[in-house]
């Protein structure tokens, strides 16, 4: 069975970064993690990267999981994914009207001496918290992972998404550091506009799954 387009995975990513339960207070965060550092790109740079890793000591693990129990799915791998596809459909009509599938309290990260790690941590509980609001997404790498070739092409998509999420995270971080005034705008601006897109294309892709993969 064909698994899901990478670049469609990393796109996942990229938009499951503009959630609402933790995009909307990124910027402040960055600034307050900075503690009146010299405002200069390179350390939003490094406030994304470590972000980054952040959240790729969460997917990373959780693509283990999911490549683990493929074995156990595979032969029921049809009824999962056409599960999977109605789920989605019905959390895309979810996410259209506002609701939040997962109620995730968001975590308190105390800034350090060593701010490399805060912003690490900070990226374990941005991907965590996250969840919330983009589990539908995240269930679309899950089915990406089941649908591909082995070990080796599931944490591909793992690492792909929690990249694309990462890049996102980054230029924000990058933008706070510089103006956290101008990024609060857009933000504010641009996260509804992505939420009902990412609605759309929640629906969109549960109809095409329980299509190509019905059997009954």
């Amino acid at each position: 069975m064909p698994s899901l387009n990478l670049g469609i995975v990393f796109s996942a990513g990229a938009a499951a970064a503009f959630n609402p339960c933790g995009v909307a207070l990124l910027p402040a965060f960055v600034a307050y993690l900075m503690g009146g550092q010299e405002a200069r790109w390179s350390k939003g740079v490094q406030a994304g990267v470590m972000m980054t890793l952040g959240f790729l000591s969460v997917f990373l693990p959780l693509g283990l999981l999911t490549a683990a129990f493929k074995g156990i799915f595979a032969q029921y791998l049809s009824v999962v994914i056409v599960l999977v596809g109605f789920f989605l459909v019905l959390a895309g009509f979810a996410m259209f009207s506002g609701r939040k599938l997962l109620n995730i309290k968001s975590f308190q990260v105390k800034k350090g001496r060593n701010r490399a790690k805060s912003f690490y941590l900070y990226g374990i509980a941005y991907a965590i918290t996250s969840l919330g609001c983009t589990l539908p997404i995240f269930s679309l790498l899950v089915v990406s992972a089941l649908t591909a070739g082995g070990l080796f092409d599931g944490m591909v998509k793992f690492l792909a998404y929690g990249i694309g999420m990462g890049i996102v995270v980054t230029l924000i971080s990058v933008a706070a550091v510089v103006s956290r005034q101008l990024v609060q705008s857009f933000i504010h601006n641009v996260t509804p506009v992505l939420n009902k897109l990412s609605a759309v294309l929640l629906i969109a892709s549960g109809i095409y799954l329980m299509m190509k993969y019905w059997t009954f």
